[in-house]
Parts: C-alpha cells; structure tokens; sequence
C-alpha cells in the first residue's frame, strides 16, 4: 500500500469496541514497517460545513464529491491517527478483511490533507515523524 491509498475495513473495531466497515485513506509511504491512516466518511454530523478544505480546529477534512473518484461529498477525520503495521495490514488484505480500493487522492490532495492534520492538536510528534 502506498500513501493516497484508499482501503476498506470490513468490521473495524474502535477503541470503544464498537465495530463497522470503515475506509481509510494510507497518509504516508511506509516508515519503519507503519503506516499512517485516516478514516474518511460520509456521514454529514452536526456541525460539519461542506465547503472543501481544512476545519483544523474541528480536526477535519472536507473533499468535495467527485475528489480523487469519492462518489459522495466526504470528511477526513483526525481525532484519531490509526498507525497500522505494514505486515498486519498486508496479511489482513490476504484474508480478504482489509481491501484496496481504486480510489486515490491525488498528491496535491493528500498534501493539503496532511498538511492540515499536521495543524490540529491531533498530530503526535510520533505522526510527524512517520510523515517526514
């Protein structure tokens, strides 16, 4: 998997044990056997503008429908940076949990995305090093 990536996890399970099928896009090429991610959604919450760019202080991106092929108007959250190993997701993908999509941010987007995560209070120095 490669940075801009776009995968599907059937059955997440959150910290809170909660599970669903979510998407993620990969945020960094590969460091050290991690990779960074984000999940994306298009579930419209409270307080959650469509006009496309960064909401650093809500630690939020918004891409607008028909970005890099996402079909529906479509948030990048950054409450939380999920650090997925290289192997465990390489071995999910084999079981058939962790799919590839064809979808794709294109770099200046996923730049623009990283570079607004890097704004929020989200980003760890640990993050900041997985993306350098």
């Amino acid at each position: 998997m490669n940075a801009g990536d776009v995968i599907l996890w059937r059955a997440f399970e959150f910290p809170d044990g909660g599970r669903a099928d979510k998407l993620f896009i990969i945020a960094n090429e590969q460091r050290n056997g991690e990779h960074l991610a984000f999940i994306v959604t298009s579930q419209q919450k409270a307080g959650r503008e469509q006009k496309p760019g960064c909401y650093e202080q809500l630690s939020w991106f918004f891409l607008q429908k028909g970005t890099s092929s996402f079909v529906k108007p479509t948030w990048v959250t950054f409450d939380d940076g999920y650090e997925f190993l290289v192997d465990e997701l390489e071995e999910l993908r084999e079981r058939g949990v962790v799919a590839l999509l064809r979808e794709k941010l294109q770099p200046a987007t996923l730049r623009a995305v990283i570079n607004c995560f890097c704004r929020t209070l989200a980003v760890t120095p640990h993050h900041r090093w997985l993306l350098e």
